[in-house]
């Protein structure tokens, strides 16, 4: 393969350091969750991707279901602080009302998002529930790139599917992720 390999990190691997994973090329990190929580090892995450010199992200864990996306937006930013070369995400594994109604808080937050940063690009992370509750309302979200999560190795789906970065394997409670984007290319979509 010629892609890039990551792991996506949150205060539950708190006991884990980036360095001990063999030919880590990114990693994605979560910043906030809903319009409360901050994830107190964010700032970690970032200090050692940048130690390593590996591409980074950051994720907002979306709560659909509180028709707030706006505010849950607006606090993303002000925590994870949008920059240039910093990958953006929104998790989407919460479900709201309905998918038309979840596909329009999803635009709201993306919109928000660049309300805040007019050069920012979210992406979407999600699973096959996720993604076959929006697709009928994919034209309604401006999705950057798609950052699926399915456990069937990357082979068996991933021409199926127009994902950018794969979550295939959960291994020792860290995600591990694969990109078919090359550092070049991760570079470039998170350039401004």
């Amino acid at each position: 393969m010629t892609g890039t390999n990551g792991v996506d990190m949150s205060q539950y691997q708190a006991g884990n350091a980036l360095r001990s994973f063999t030919g880590l090329d990114f990693c994605i990190a979560k910043a906030t969750e809903g319009t409360t929580v901050k994830d107190p090892t964010y700032n970690q995450w970032a200090s050692e991707a940048e130690e390593l010199g590996i591409a980074f992200g950051a994720y907002h864990f979306f709560h659909a279901e509180n028709l707030n996306a706006d505010a849950q937006a607006d606090m993303f930013c002000a925590y994870a602080r949008p920059r240039n070369g910093l990958m953006l995400w929104l998790d989407y594994e919460t479900w709201g009302a309905s998918g038309e109604v979840d596909a329009q808080e999803i635009a709201l937050f993306t919109d928000t998002v660049r309300l805040n940063v007019p050069e920012a690009k979210v992406g979407i992370y999600t699973n096959g529930t996720g993604l076959a509750r929006i697709l009928p309302y994919r034209h309604t979200i401006q999705m950057a790139a798609l950052w699926y999560a399915d456990n069937r190795p990357m082979l068996d789906q991933g021409a199926l599917l127009g994902w950018e970065i794969h979550q295939y394997e959960v291994l020792n409670g860290v995600d591990r992720d694969y990109s078919k984007w090359t550092r070049a290319q991760m570079d470039a979509y998170a350039a401004w």
